[in-house]
């Protein structure tokens, strides 16, 4: 399981690092509109791992996968994407409370 979780965390840390770097982009290009799509796509990226599991899941207990390392890795990795989406969410939610902040 250390080594599921380990490649998890790469996993994680690669898109964080995408993340940045598209973020930094986008703030030289001046462009929010593709910033925009690009939230959208990441939310529709959760929506779809999260359904996966939830199918992989109810496919194990009626019976049709006996597979459980993979229903395992889904669950890991719709559980890695929604703690992405959520420190993402945190972190705009910051940015703008500190934009409020900001004296003129």
């Amino acid at each position: 399981m250390d080594k599921v979780n380990s490649i998890l965390s790469a996993w994680e840390l690669q898109r964080a690092n995408r993340l940045d770097e598209y973020l930094s982009l986008q703030v030289r290009n001046g462009s929010s509109g593709e910033f925009k799509s690009f939230l959208d796509q990441a939310l529709e990226e959760v929506n779809r791992t999260e359904k996966a599991e939830q199918e992989m899941g109810l496919s194990l207990t009626t019976g049709e996968i006996n597979n459980l390392h993979s229903i395992m890795i889904s669950a890991e990795k719709a559980d890695i994407t929604l703690s992405l989406a959520l420190q993402i969410r945190n972190k705009v939610i910051e940015a703008y409370e500190n934009i409020m902040r900001m004296q003129i």
